[in-house]
């Protein structure tokens, strides 16, 4: 449709202890040269280790954890952008 967008982000905290950090964005649309709207948006992120997930599922009475690398049965690497949680609960019927 010819539109031009920009993004700016920036860090407005980072606490490494919490492993939070909060950004502000902001975003721009222009076309034919002419900004049409402008936005602002606050986005807060807290970061979890895997051994941390795999200890809260473990704790939360999940069983038979696994990992898999961007939605495949491979292994994850350190080059892998998503990892899904396989496990299940005992007791409990699988879907």
């Amino acid at each position: 449709d010819g539109a031009e967008y920009a993004l700016r982000v920036r860090i407005m905290d980072l606490d490494p202890f919490a492993q939070r950090i909060r950004y502000e964005m902001h975003a721009w649309m222009w076309r034919d040269d002419r900004l049409v709207t402008k936005e602002i948006r606050g986005l807060a992120l807290t970061f979890y280790f895997t051994e941390e997930i795999r200890l809260m599922l473990e704790r939360a009475g999940f069983v038979d954890i696994s990992l898999q690398a961007d939605y495949t049965d491979a292994e994850p690497t350190r080059d892998t952008d998503f990892v899904v949680f396989v496990a299940h609960k005992p007791n409990v019927p699988a879907r």
